[in-house]
């Protein structure tokens, strides 16, 4: 395993951080283009906007390639990680997860199943096996975190959690599967209440005055984290009830 694991750093350093720095004002294009699509000023691609995105696909394209190695699943999480950085960028500025991201991410999942196919990687038995299981788990999370959404509604007597959001995490969870997808989301919410309160400290406010939380980056960055170590994560929790 440690052997395979130093073998694929080429392969994150040569191609994955030039790679994922090159498509940072893309991804921010892309943004702006779903942002104006729903009738909305669309935030310009500044230098800094342009940067900050392709540094972190530099490090999600480049931490999945010595973890993954080149295989189907690193294509299709890769290709998940930049629709949840543009998800990310069009909910800072609009507080919503466009359709887009969401369908991007679904032929992402889509893409690699087929790429494992056509590569020998998967019989098919196997492959239609796995595609079943990948969305009973994105049906599963979405019952879920609607039931949860609608619960907290009732709790805080407002808007939680929105649709997009939820419809993201049920992506994840078609990638990674129910478990991983509910470490993502658990990490998820650590992070953005992390965020809320430094956000409050620091405007003393509770945000941009409407009450709404952009949740897609803290989605997104736990999906990440959960992408990697989300197997030892869950191994933990069962050991613990054993």
């Amino acid at each position: 395993m440690h052997q395979a694991v130093v073998g694929n750093v080429p392969l994150a350093v040569i191609f994955c951080v030039p790679v994922g720095l090159a498509l940072g004002r893309p991804v921010c294009r892309a943004a702006a283009w779903m942002e104006s699509r729903r009738g909305l000023f669309p935030s310009r691609p500044s230098p800094a906007r342009s940067l900050a995105s392709g540094a972190a696909l530099a490090v999600a394209f480049s931490s999945l390639a010595v973890r993954l190695g080149p295989s189907p699943s690193f294509l299709g999480l890769s290709l998940l990680a930049a629709s949840l950085v543009v998800a990310s960028l069009v909910d800072l500025d609009c507080r919503l997860i466009p359709n887009g991201c969401i369908l991007a991410g679904i032929a992402a999942r889509l893409l690699s199943l087929a790429f494992a196919g056509a590569s020998g990687a998967l019989a098919l038995g196997d492959l239609a096996r796995l595609l079943a299981r990948s969305a009973i788990s994105a049906c599963a999370a979405f019952a879920l975190l609607s039931f949860l959404a609608l619960v907290m509604d009732r709790i805080l007597e407002g808007a939680s959690v929105g649709g997009g959001d939820v419809k993201l995490v049920s992506v994840v969870a078609l990638h990674l599967g129910l478990a991983k997808a509910i470490v993502a989301v658990l990490v998820a919410c650590a992070l953005g209440i992390a965020s809320w309160s430094v956000s409050r400290r620091v405007r003393g406010s509770e945000g941009r005055g409407d009450g709404t939380f952009a949740w897609g980056p803290s989605i997104a960055v736990a999906s990440w984290l959960s992408a990697l170590w989300g197997d030892q994560a869950v191994a933990w929790y069962l050991s613990l009830l054993v």
